[in-house]
């Protein structure tokens, strides 16, 4: 992917139409690239969420598991799974128990987000399903919408703020996607207790 460990330019591969007759059309993406890319990239959310330990989130929230997903995400995945769905019929406590419920939790919330990004006209890239993961969806396009001189203020809430110092202390947009460039790409990171949107870690409601 050429990120090497460094950081890229803040709009690689963060914002950008599909390209025309690229065959997405808003539709769900092929069921092997959602899978297959998603390897790498969770075993760094991972990282980042919880050092890969189940547990309770660290900063307040109702998060909790190995992606620090919250209770409300996953109670919307199983009331959308079909018969067949490895999460019918699941409960939250479940959940807390089955590090393979996680996982397979997290591979549809994944394949959901890129989806998302699709719909929205954004390409789903390791950087953009990471940015969401953390922010939601919500907040996720408001970054991926903004000029990259707009302040962080301008699209995270007081909470998400006061909750990320590290989002606080960044001088805008540009560098909140160069964060999630580097987070998603191929030099790794330390564990840095990330505070996460209503999608994926903290309530912000």
């Amino acid at each position: 992917s050429g990120t090497g460990g460094s950081a890229a330019p803040p709009d690689r591969g963060l914002l950008g139409s599909i390209p025309t007759g690229s065959g997405t059309g808003g539709s769900a993406a092929p069921p092997d690239r959602g899978l297959l890319g998603s390897i790498s990239l969770n075993s760094k959310l991972q990282a980042g969420e919880s050092e890969g330990q189940n547990i309770q989130n660290q900063t307040g929230s109702n998060a909790f598991g190995i992606y620090q997903i919250m209770p409300k995400t996953f109670e919307s995945l199983v009331s959308r799974a079909g018969n067949n769905n490895p999460l019918k019929g699941k409960t939250w406590e479940d959940f807390k128990k089955d590090i393979s419920l996680q996982e397979e939790t997290q591979r549809q919330l994944q394949d959901s987000n890129r989806n998302d990004l699709i719909k929205n006209n954004i390409k789903p890239t390791d950087a953009a399903v990471y940015l969401t993961h953390v922010l939601g969806t919500p907040d996720a396009l408001k970054a991926f919408r903004a000029s990259e001189s707009d302040s962080i203020s301008s699209i995270l809430s007081d909470i998400v703020l006061k909750q990320n110092p590290q989002f606080a202390a960044m001088k805008n947009v540009g560098e909140l996607k160069s964060w999630a460039d580097s987070k998603s790409g191929n030099g790794g990171y330390k564990f840095g207790g990330v505070a996460t949107g209503p999608d994926s870690g903290y309530d912000t409601t």
